[in-house]
């Protein structure tokens, strides 16, 4: 009986660490993920690796951004973007974000405004699914992430 314990015991420290991110995660109509910002960071990164633990108990939240996700349908803009299942909307300004997901990633779009429709002729992949731990992604991008060249 105690060999039992010892090995369940041994394998629950791996089962935590294994962690992959999948069509599950994708957001959904109703959901917010909160972004916060410590421009005045400036301690490096640790090294990653398997059992790796950071601390970051220390950051101060100066800028707090949310991206909120509503259905795309009822959307001012939604026939442009026919293959969105998901749109986010910042109330103080007339943008709109269009965003869907599928078994091999979450995408975006395109944006929309009265003034512009932005459409992308393939989708950007903003994280693929399955991702896991080891996994990498690099995408060439000129000034910020809203203008990559495409992914690599």
């Amino acid at each position: 009986m105690k060999k039992i314990y010892l090995l369940l015991l041994s394998i629950l420290p791996l089962a935590g660490f294994s962690q992959t991110v999948t069509s599950s995660d994708l957001p959904y109509s109703g959901q917010a993920w909160l972004m916060g910002t410590d421009s005045t960071y400036s301690t490096s990164m640790l090294a990653g690796g398997t059992g790796q633990t950071w601390d970051y108990t220390g950051l101060i939240n100066l800028a707090t951004d949310t991206l909120g996700f509503g259905d795309a349908a009822g959307t001012p803009y939604v026939s442009s973007f026919p293959n969105s299942t998901l749109s986010g909307h910042k109330p103080w300004n007339t943008d709109y974000s269009y965003f869907h997901g599928n078994s091999n990633g979450f995408y975006v779009d395109g944006i929309a405004n009265p003034t512009t429709v932005f459409a992308y002729n393939s989708p950007s992949l903003y994280f693929p699914i399955p991702f896991s731990y080891g996994s990498t992604r690099l995408k060439l991008c000129i000034h910020s992430d809203r203008h990559c060249l495409s992914d690599i």
